[in-house]
């Protein structure tokens, strides 16, 4: 693209002297907490999201995973050198992959966009400001990594600046800035006494993080495992897998990065002060989310599985089955022991002991709608403007539309609807658009719904989603009437999961844009019941609850089942 006139990059927060005419923007984070101060931003022309389809997606997300796994072998020796350890490659990977995983997903993300932008540009006569590699990060964990790096305008400014600088064409005219520590972090770390309280009992009683078993109750889960562990089980082995060495062609050093950004707490492991600290472990565990981000107690979980310990992870949300790309749940939770999913056993070609079971968290939802008012009840999520992750969810670009096909199903509403409307914004929303204070600007005499959801929801007329997450299995477990609408290429299912989407598509259940989905709600307000118990709408209904969303008033029982004989 060649071009006489000088034009300016802007790869982070646009700034005071923005110019609309000369500036290009690298993404719709430029405008992330700028949005009031340019209120027709949504409509300027951004650089392209680096993916053009879902199986590019798909693609990118499976070669970033092979690196990840070929290159935890490396990492845990690099661990045991800095710890002065001897742990496995097992200990590690437990410990590290969801900040490892993390790291290599989102700095390939943004590696694609720079390429694909100085191929674009690399003619033509170009400004760059680019923030000098003297910030010392100093991530706690791998939550810190992800609010204070990947979720961060400044972090992904210095990845992108790292990006560039090896590659910058002859034409382009460089500027070098700085940043010091106070300006780059936007997420206290320090966690609430509750938080504590609730992780130490944890630590204790692993059962009381799967979502639906009390804390009470975890003590006969618990007192169950430890049994079924002194029976000498001969435990199937996880899934393993070998991987290639896949060289991704890095702009940068990855090994500086990586030293760069190693969360505090992967530096100073401690071995547990135990005398039997190396005998052979025949533990059984079953936890809920917490091999994500609780690092104290996967590190607890880590000394056993190194010793022969097995784990149970148990499903705690949405997509789990439905997405077509999903790698982390993949690679976090499926290739453990087993998998205790709510009623499916196969998600596209992510494999493991998936064991399908009704949902101890959805049966206490379990057809609990009772209609005691005539709200309508819209649940939103989370548009991040910064990907962190290679999943089937909407790119940047596409939570700009996300964000208005919400806009657009609130502004066709009739009158009389909408003034029974309350929303559910998604209230954190660090790295991603404004919601809240968006919407009550749009429409101030719209209502916030604050406070218990679920509550809401079960007593509500009808429920509207733009998203297919949690609430739309807790839904359609409680039998709440229900509208959703939603991009089916942004949120691509899965092969296993699409003919049931499809036939909630047939009867009216989902829509593809807020439109379609507002003209829907406008047909069936003044009878909701009647359209709702339909054979056909309660038969889609039953079918999804069943393989995505399974509740029991027995599932204790099927539970103790699979883990006497998993």
């Amino acid at each position: 693209m060649a071009n006489d006139k000088v034009r300016r990059i802007l790869l982070s927060t646009i700034p005071d002297d923005f110019n609309e005419e000369k500036d290009i923007l690298m993404g719709p984070w430029c405008f992330y907490g700028k949005e009031h101060i340019y209120p027709n931003w949504e409509s300027l022309k951004f650089e392209d999201d680096p993916f053009k389809s879902i199986d590019e997606i798909a693609h990118h997300a499976k070669i970033t995973t092979d690196f990840a796994n070929a290159y935890i072998n490396k990492l845990s020796n690099m661990l045991n050198q800095i710890n002065n350890t001897n742990h496995s490659v097992k200990f590690w990977r437990l410990i590290t992959f969801p900040w490892l995983l993390t790291l290599v997903q989102t700095t390939w993300e943004r590696q694609c966009r720079v390429n694909n932008f100085i191929n674009k540009y690399k003619d033509a006569p170009i400004e760059l400001s680019l923030l000098k590699n003297n910030i010392n990060w100093r991530f706690t964990d791998t939550i810190d990594f992800i609010n204070n790096g990947i979720l961060n305008p400044v972090y992904n400014e210095w990845l992108f600046s790292k990006l560039l600088e090896s590659k910058i064409p002859p034409i382009w005219k460089i500027k070098w800035k700085e940043k010091n520590f106070n300006e780059v972090r936007i997420v206290p770390t320090e966690r609430k006494l509750k938080h504590k309280l609730s992780e130490s009992y944890s630590n204790y009683f692993l059962s009381s993080t799967v979502y639906g078993i009390s804390r009470i109750e975890a003590i006969f889960w618990e007192s169950l495992l430890y049994l079924k562990s002194l029976l000498k089980s001969k435990y199937s082995e996880e899934i393993s897998e070998k991987y290639n060495n896949v060289d991704l062609k890095w702009n940068l050093n990855w090994e500086e990065l990586v030293s760069t950004t190693l969360p505090e707490v992967f530096r100073g492991i401690k071995r547990f002060e135990r005398k039997n600290n190396s005998k052979k472990s025949n533990r059984l565990f079953m936890v809920g989310p917490i091999l994500w981000y609780n690092e104290k107690i996967k590190l607890k979980l880590a000394y056993h599985v190194e010793n022969g310990g097995k784990i149970i992870v148990n499903q705690h949300g949405g997509d789990y089955g439905n997405l077509k790309v999903y790698p982390f749940p993949s690679e976090i939770e499926y290739k453990h022991f087993a998998f205790f999913s709510w009623g499916w056993n196969k998600q596209e070609n992510y494999f493991g002991n998936i064991i399908a079971l009704p949902s101890p968290y959805l049966s206490k939802f379990n057809n609990k709608h009772k209609k005691k008012n005539d709200k309508l009840v819209l649940v939103g999520t989370c548009a991040n403007l910064f990907s962190y992750r290679l999943d089937s969810i909407p790119q940047p670009l596409e939570q700009i539309h996300y964000r208005n096909d919400k806009r657009e199903f609130l502004l066709k509403l009739r009158e009389n609807i909408f003034n029974s409307t309350l929303y559910r914004p998604y209230f954190n929303e660090i790295g991603s658009l404004k919601d809240q204070s968006y919407f009550e600007l749009l429409f101030p005499n719209m209502r916030i719904l604050k406070g218990n959801l679920h509550k809401q929801i079960l007593k509500c007329k009808l429920i509207v989603l733009d998203n297919p997450e949690t609430t739309l299995n807790i839904a359609i477990a409680a039998n709440i009437p229900i509208i959703g609408f939603w991009n089916g290429k942004a949120w691509a299912m899965c092969l296993q999961a699409e003919p049931f989407f499809d036939n909630m598509k047939k009867v009216g259940i989902l829509w593809e844009t807020g439109y379609q989905a507002a003209q829907k709600v406008n047909e069936i307000w003044d009878n909701v019941d009647e359209w709702w118990n339909q054979p056909k709408i309660q038969k889609a209904r039953k079918e999804w609850a069943w393989n995505y969303a399974r509740t029991s008033k027995h599932w204790r029982r099927d539970w103790i089942k699979a883990i006497w004989n998993p």
